[in-house]
This record gives C-alpha cells, sequence and structure tokens, in this order.
C-alpha cells in the first residue's frame, strides 16, 4: 500500500521508494491463490482467469501467476 501524501516532493520520493519495495515483494514472494485474488490491482477479468487457471494446492509469485493465466488463455484475448 502506497502512503498517501500531499507533502514536498521528497515524500513523493518516498512513496515511490515504498511502490517499488512493494512490487518487488510481488515478484519474490510465493502466494496462495487465495492470497493472489486478494491483490486489490488486478482486474476483474485477470482475477477471474487466476481463480481458474490456478491450482489449489500450489504456490506462486506474482509474476508466475500471471504466466500461467497467460497460458490457460492460449491467445484468446
Amino acid at each position: 500500500m502506497v502512503r498517501k501524501t500531499t507533502e514536498k516532493t521528497e515524500d513523493a520520493t518516498v512513496a515511490l521508494t515504498e511502490t517499488e519495495d512493494e512490487t518487488a515483494a510481488l515478484t519474490e514472494t510465493k502466494f496462495s491463490k487465495d492470497e493472489l485474488l486478494a491483490i486489490p490491482s488486478l482486474t476483474g477479468a485477470t482475477r477471474d482467469i487466476l481463480s481458474i487457471a490456478l491450482s489449489d494446492t500450489q504456490k506462486y509469485t506474482y509474476n508466475e501467476a500471471l504466466k500461467e493465466a497467460d497460458k490457460f488463455k492460449g491467445g484468446l484475448f
């Protein structure tokens, strides 16, 4: 979650750094299917595809989950 701020430019740099840290954590940490589906930045369509494409028993990094969704779609859209 990014800290909301209306302070000076220095705080904008802090917010950007926090966002980069969260992105790095998403790409390196393994998540269960339910944890991935709870990520607020996922669109409805992506969330629906992930709910079908991912196994309930496996853990995935964010990027691995997106690759599984792409494999499931098979070029449909």
